[in-house]
């Protein structure tokens, strides 16, 4: 992320889910939520949009990216995880983490190999 604007909307995006998660009860109204949703989906489109944009220069920037992406998706499938091994244990299993779980790998396999035909 060298462009500051990939910056400050990773920054806007996080801060966003922070305050969705509303650690201090201060967010209750439903209008609030509301509001705070719609921030959410516009920060997550400008982030989106941020990182189609990535390129690499050269070879070390490449490099580097690859380390990112890769970091990235391991952090997410632990994660993932991690929660679908504790909620398995309080026998409340949220069916939506095995989906995004599940189409993490397939979307990482199907791109895997039509990069692998394609190049």
């Amino acid at each position: 992320m060298k462009k500051p604007s990939e910056i400050t909307v990773s920054a806007a995006l996080l801060a966003v889910l922070f305050l969705k998660l509303d650690p201090f009860h201060w967010l209750m109204p439903t209008a609030t939520q509301m509001v705070l949703l719609g921030v959410f989906a516009v920060a997550f489109a400008l982030y989106a949009g941020a990182i189609f944009q990535e390129k690499a220069q050269d070879e070390r920037e490449s490099l580097l990216l690859y380390r990112a992406n890769r970091m990235g998706y391991l952090v997410g499938v632990v994660s993932l995880s991690a929660l679908i091994v504790v909620q398995d244990l309080r026998h409340d299993l949220d069916p939506s983490l095995l989906l995004v779980l599940a189409l993490m790998v397939v979307v990482k396999l199907a791109v895997l190999r039509y990069s692998r035909f394609h190049n």
